[in-house]
């Protein structure tokens, strides 16, 4: 790969070896009186033998649109790949919701992929304005859910709000950008941003906020605290002249479609969709929270299998708890050639909040933050328990850096962020082995010889009040403590290295992982009475259920201070849940080999 030096008449110059090559360029043309626009460029096997002039021409651009009928978009991402022999690439890309998008049809090329992915998330309306030009309809329906009136107070530039009483209404703005400004679309910006802190200091339920220039189309923006209504000049005026404004919103959408269109190599020369909900793959999706007032966000981000693209975060706010349809689709590959990574997010709005992602295959049902928030997991992409050899033969004993919560596929890389809720102590034919804790992390690894033998590794997790990157008392009401013991068999074996081209080598450990389908509501509440729910236990290396010698489960209705055998009928456990308060539970599964797995949850659930 090979950047140009840049010149001000807009060509770029660059020196290459003789070879043929791939040309990728993209435009991003913003102005306060039009919408953005974002155009890719590309034109391959181009033989450069002598010096060459190379024309990339927009005029010839396609555009790229999806008509989902009357679905709001709410994010939308284009993804412009190209890849070559070995696995090496290049990607651009822009977060266009605010932007039109266009692309130069472009062939295969004889080598490599070339991959442009147009990625989409809408929803039903929810919000109907009295003006246009709403940035976030979500953020909006979170405040205001329902039908009402709100007042709006014309707070002149925004620069200053002494003396101006916007306390519980819309604080409406006529940004001001500088005279000659090299550039006035992010000035702009710089402005809203400085507004919105201005108006959340000064008490204001949402702000409204147009470029005050002759023609100015609204210029997007936003923020978590409060709504941001985007509007053009004219609408602005006219909203200055009203005095209020009419919202009619739900809480949360019905429905979010989550859609991805591309080819597998080259760019077409129709790049319209429409969208066919018949056609796409359904999951139910419950977000659940057992803390009220809690805010929740959602994102489904995919590239295709064949090409790689730019990871982001483009996010829908929710209500929660919330349960909603999501579609998936697009191209007619899109479900079974897409890697698509599914994030949920649940938070209090300060430094509390639990990020955790799901790349398992879809299934009918996709419920978060509805179990104990327990250490393990599996996850197809990484390795969860494993042995690392170190060079000269020695070897470590990783437990798991992940956090999960409950549901099968859920997992949360605690030590990404220094979040360590979970100790580990591991034993070794009943010999506790000290363990090693290594500068860049707080996990503990535990030297282990080659020679097989039986081992249990204890955890014990206890949420903290409140922290940043897992699981806090903040947040969740439930499953405050957890603890796991697990018993099984380990050796060296067969280790590969883990990753390609790593001079290391890695080998996954097989321990048991239960997961549970408690049939909890979205308060992670269960009726009082006879209660039924599912309990799987997997394998940490392969995901794969185990085949169990056997399982039992113990409850207790007051604390943890009696305990009562429940009901097992294969995978389903019954107990007898109290007329209210909270139940704690114990599962016990073992194997025919001996392996075993043992999990106390204080206060799986609530009594409503």
């Amino acid at each position: 790969m090979f950047d140009g030096t840049y010149h001000e008449d807009g060509t770029v110059t660059a020196e290459v070896p003789s070879a043929t090559y791939t040309v990728l360029t993209d435009l991003y043309d913003v102005a306060l009186t039009r919408r953005a626009r974002y155009t890719a460029l590309s034109k391959v096997d181009l033989a450069v033998r002598r010096a060459t002039t190379v024309g990339l021409d927009a005029r010839k651009a396609v555009p790229m649109s999806v008509d989902a009928g009357d679905a709001q978009a709410r994010v939308r991402f284009v993804s412009f790949h190209r890849s070559v022999r070995g696995g090496a690439g290049v990607t651009m890309g822009c977060i266009c919701l605010n932007a039109e998008a266009f692309a130069t049809p472009t062939p295969a090329p004889r080598y490599g992929s070339l991959s442009l992915q147009d990625t989409w998330t809408f929803a039903d309306r929810i919000s109907t304005l009295g003006v246009a030009a709403l940035h976030d309809p979500f953020a909006v329906s979170a405040k205001f859910p329902g039908q009402r009136s709100v007042p709006v107070v014309w707070a002149g530039d925004g620069t200053d709000f002494t003396g101006i009483d916007v306390a519980g209404k819309v604080a409406l703005v006529g940004l001001k950008v500088p005279e000659n400004s090299a550039d006035p679309v992010f000035d702009a910006y710089l402005a809203g941003r400085n507004a919105t802190a201005k108006a959340l200091a000064a008490g204001a339920a949402a702000i409204a906020a147009f470029v005050d220039v002759e023609g100015a189309v609204a210029q997007s923006n936003s923020s978590k605290e409060i709504p941001y209504l985007a509007v053009s000049r004219a609408d602005g005026l006219a909203l200055k002249a009203t005095g209020s404004i009419a919202f009619q919103t739900k809480a949360n959408p019905e429905f979010i479609y989550n859609l991805h269109y591309s080819t597998p190599n080259g760019i077409a020369a129709n790049l319209s969709h429409r969208v066919d909900r018949s056609k796409l793959t359904r999951v139910r999706s419950e977000y659940h929270a057992d803390i009220a007032g809690l805010s929740l966000w959602r994102a489904w981000v995919g590239f295709r299998k064949d090409a790689g693209g730019m990871m982001t975060m483009p996010a829908v706010y929710l209500k929660g708890p919330v349960a909603l349809d999501e579609y998936v689709g697009g191209s007619p590959d899109a479900v079974e050639n897409v890697n698509w990574t599914r994030i949920g997010v649940i938070s209090d709005g300060n430094r509390n909040q639990i990020t955790m992602y799901n790349r398992r295959p879809f299934t009918g049902k996709d419920i978060w933050f509805a179990g104990p928030s327990s250490p393990g997991g599996f996850d197809p992409n990484s390795r969860s328990f494993y042995r690392f050899n170190l060079p000269g033969g020695s070897q470590l004993l990783s437990p798991s850096h992940y956090m999960g919560d409950g549901s099968s596929g859920h997992l949360l890389d605690v030590d990404y962020f220094g979040y360590h809720a979970t100790s580990y102590r591991l034993f070794r034919e009943g010999t506790e082995i000290p363990g090693q804790y290594p500068g860049f992390s707080r996990f503990p690894y535990f030297a282990v010889p080659n020679e097989a033998a039986t081992y249990r590794l204890d955890a014990v997790t206890v949420l903290p009040k409140s922290g940043l990157g897992g699981p806090t008392q903040a947040i969740r009401r439930l499953s405050h403590r957890v603890d796991t013991s697990w018993t099984f068999r380990s050796d060296r074996g067969n280790p590969l290295p883990c990753y390609e081209g790593s001079p290391f080598e890695c080998k996954n450990e097989s321990l048991l992982q239960p997961f549970y389908d408690l049939g909890l509501d979205p308060s992670n509440n269960a009726p009082a009475g006879r209660h039924t729910f599912g309990v799987e236990v997997l394998r940490t290396d392969t995901g794969a259920p185990a085949v169990l010698a056997g399982l039992s489960a113990r409850y207790s209705t007051d604390e943890g201070l009696t305990w009562h055998q429940a009901t097992v009928a294969g995978n389903r456990v019954t107990v007898d849940n109290p007329n209210a308060g909270f139940v704690w539970l114990q599962i016990e599964a073992w194997t025919a080999n001996g392996d075993r797995v043992t999990q106390t949850v204080q206060r799986i659930y609530g009594i409503r």
